[in-house]
């Protein structure tokens, strides 16, 4: 007899809670009108499922929604899903984060991005 103790509940539980709900979950349909509409600072985290370090790079940005989630708009593109995209703005090596203002990018970051960089980048574009 196999018993469902509390392990397979959080399990479950846990795998429930992989999309964050402070980054909006962009596509190719939606990126102009959330990022390049959008006047204020907008964090764009270029990202694929595959990527080991992009799910770092993802819990880093997570973490900083207590000190900007009100002030800067986090939002994630699965390049696999939208590659024309990604190719338009020159994403290469994969994580990539881009920091766009008025439309235009401002600030690129490329690779496993420590949260203290992050945290400099957003304080950057905020005080431009």
């Amino acid at each position: 007899m196999r018993r469902w103790g509390r392990t397979s509940f959080v399990r479950k539980r846990r795998s429930a809670m992989k999309r964050r709900p402070w980054q909006l979950q962009l596509t190719a349909e939606t990126f102009e009108k959330e990022v390049l509409d959008d006047p204020g600072p907008v964090l764009v985290h270029f990202h694929a499922e595959w990527c080991g370090p992009c799910h770092i790079v993802r819990r880093a940005i997570d973490e900083l929604e207590t000190g900007f989630g009100h002030r800067v708009k986090a939002c994630e593109l699965d390049v696999d899903r939208s590659p024309r995209t990604a190719e338009e703005y020159g994403v290469g090596p994969l994580p990539t984060v881009l920091v766009f203002r008025g439309g235009a990018p401002i600030r690129r970051l490329t690779g496993p991005i420590p949260r203290s960089e992050l945290v400099t980048t957003l304080v950057e574009a905020l005080s431009d």
